[in-house]
């Protein structure tokens, strides 16, 4: 067995005007903001590509919540269970991602 692992996430930085005293970056009159723009990889898309691209015979996604839920946030929220690949891909067409 071969474990291969992938990661992504954190929050979108851009570079911008020097910023408060002790940002880490004012010294060089420069600092780091939030960037405006969508442009982190999520951690499960990463692990996903990976497992795509290397051909997996399998993909484990280790987290620490119960279950995959839908709407999840919302009051319409609910959990999924066991579930074949053709009820995922209906999730994916109906917008769940």
């Amino acid at each position: 067995m071969l474990v291969i692992a992938a990661g992504g996430g954190g929050i979108p930085l851009a570079a911008g005007p020097a910023g408060p005293a002790g940002d880490g970056a004012a010294s060089a009159g420069r600092s780091l903001r939030t960037a405006l723009a969508d442009a982190v990889i999520d951690k499960d898309r990463a692990a996903g590509l990976l497992a795509t691209l290397i051909g997996a015979q399998a993909l484990l996604l280790v987290t620490a919540v119960d279950r995959v839920m839908l709407d999840y946030g919302t009051p319409q929220q609910s959990g999924l269970g066991s579930v074949t690949a053709d009820e995922m891909a209906r999730h994916l067409d109906e917008g769940y991602g």
